[in-house]
């Protein structure tokens, strides 16, 4: 008589560990995107850039990392729209070194546009990098300051429609989108 009040609990215990089980393999098999920019190279300016289209920079990327995850604060865009707490992105961690040489008195102001795609090749996300970043402020571009031969590891987040199936989600392609002498403060 014991085992069967305790039968109803046991199912339950049952399927919520079956059910925390899917989910788990589920959420390991999407934290990573298959393609990352390479590292080991000199990121180049975005291919539609007006002046130095494609052209490479002196900023080096060493390591380039992503995985799926959320937002943890709202904001909002002049052009890019809303983002939401909680809602999906990529976030990208990338470790950058700084190879111009000359002096700059507050160092280089260095702008990072990115792309995300499909596996058919469509954009499906950009840039959406939260305050106080001035990028922020926009969309599509995150913007940093490096002091000459300084390396730093940094996060850009690329927001996604909701309806996208991540599974459909591809690769990202990062790109130098500005580089100029940072304001003084």
């Amino acid at each position: 008589m014991k085992i069967k009040n305790r039968l109803p609990l046991l199912i339950i215990i049952l399927i919520a560990v079956v059910v925390m089980g899917t989910v788990l393999v589920f959420y390991l098999s999407h934290t990573s995107l298959p393609r990352s920019p390479v590292a080991g190279r000199y990121l180049t300016y975005y291919p539609e850039h007006l002046t130095y289209g494609g052209n490479e920079t002196k900023i080096f990327l060493l390591d380039a990392t992503s995985k799926f995850g959320f937002y943890n604060e709202s904001f909002s865009t002049l052009f890019s729209g809303d983002v939401n707490k909680g809602d999906p992105c990529i976030i990208v961690t990338l470790t950058i070194r700084n190879d111009y040489t000359e002096e700059k008195p507050n160092g280089y102001f260095i702008s990072f546009t990115a792309s995300l795609y499909s596996k058919e090749g469509e954009v499906v996300g950009w840039i959406m990098t939260p305050p106080p970043l001035l990028g922020s402020l926009f969309g599509g571009i995150a913007e940093f300051n490096l002091q000459s031969g300084e390396k730093e590891t940094i996060n850009i987040f690329l927001a996604y429609n909701r309806t996208i199936d991540t599974r459909d989600i591809d690769h990202y392609d990062l790109f130098i989108f500005n580089i100029q002498d940072a304001p003084t403060p």
